[in-house]
């Protein structure tokens, strides 16, 4: 291999998703390109800019926006709340409710996170709708963050 080249085995670390390094590590850089879940891409700005965001927030996206084992370089990566039984029930808010405190542990462990809501609706049969409010421990002065998904 010439200088700069890398095998395909080395660029396993280019993979890892910020708070979740099996190592606990943090990020060099405090911003990370965001990656929309929806589109599954890295969308820029009106400049042709990736467009950043704080990595604990991205974090946050992959843990509740990504179904665990899905993600292979990180198999714990993020929720189980596909397994859930959507027939109802008395016990369908607590599930869920587990399931996102769950896929959010590691953060909220290594205290890079507080959850402070989470509201789950279920207006149809088979649709949940499930919003968290955290925030961002790693941010001084931060406002209360909110992300909402459907399953």
């Amino acid at each position: 291999m010439g200088a700069g080249e890398e095998s395909a085995g080395s660029l396993a670390g280019a993979f890892t998703i910020p708070g979740y390094s099996n190592a606990g590590s943090i990020p060099k850089s405090q911003f990370v390109p965001l990656f929309d879940l929806q589109t599954r891409t890295f969308p820029h700005d009106a400049d042709g800019k990736l467009i950043l965001v704080h990595w604990v927030d991205q974090a946050v996206s992959f843990a509740l926006g990504v179904s665990q084992g899905t993600f292979a370089p990180q198999s714990k990566l993020g929720n189980r709340l596909n397994k859930i039984k959507r027939a109802g029930g008395q016990g369908l808010n607590a599930a869920v409710e587990d399931a996102v405190r769950e896929a959010l542990q590691a953060l909220v462990q290594r205290k890079d996170i507080g959850v402070t809501e989470i509201i789950i609706a279920t207006p149809t049969r088979g649709q949940i709708y499930v919003a968290v409010s955290y925030m961002n421990l790693r941010v001084t002065n931060a406002d209360v963050s909110k992300i909402t998904f459907v399953f």
